[in-house]
């Protein structure tokens, strides 16, 4: 008689043991340069609607103005409502240390700012907690 025994699948490594390689070495440059025009460009607008005597409540008003802008403006929101939430979890993930000050980029510089910046960090962990070869 043959007995059949159970095959337990492979262990799968927990998150904190996984080996995390960053990626290639010119993905930091490709995040700075993401921030800085994540912080230019939409800035570039916002100085030109607060100069021009535009208030808070009417710059929120104008990002609903029309269906486009609000097309636009609810793609963003929901995009940043993601990224708050994987923010979190990669960075508890990750070890990026303190991933509140993302969220609050997000919400006073913008999401094409914070996201980036978030990534460089993320790269930064990563690359301090890969083994090293030799």
């Amino acid at each position: 008689m043959s007995r059949k025994t159970a095959r337990k699948p492979p262990a799968r490594p927990s998150g904190r043991s996984r080996n995390l390689a960053p990626g290639p070495s010119w993905l930091p440059h490709a995040y700075s340069t993401l921030a800085i025009l994540g912080i230019v460009l939409p800035w570039y607008f916002n100085v030109q609607a607060f100069s021009g005597g535009m208030g808070l409540v009417d710059f929120f008003r104008g990002s609903f103005a029309n269906p486009a802008a609000s097309s636009v403006s609810a793609d963003i929101s929901v995009a940043c409502a993601a990224f708050f939430v994987w923010l979190f979890v990669e960075s508890r993930r990750t070890g990026v240390k303190r991933p509140w000050i993302y969220m609050a980029l997000t919400l006073i510089v913008s999401l094409a700012f914070a996201f980036p910046l978030f990534l460089l960090a993320r790269y930064r962990a990563m690359e301090n907690r890969a083994p090293s070869g030799g």
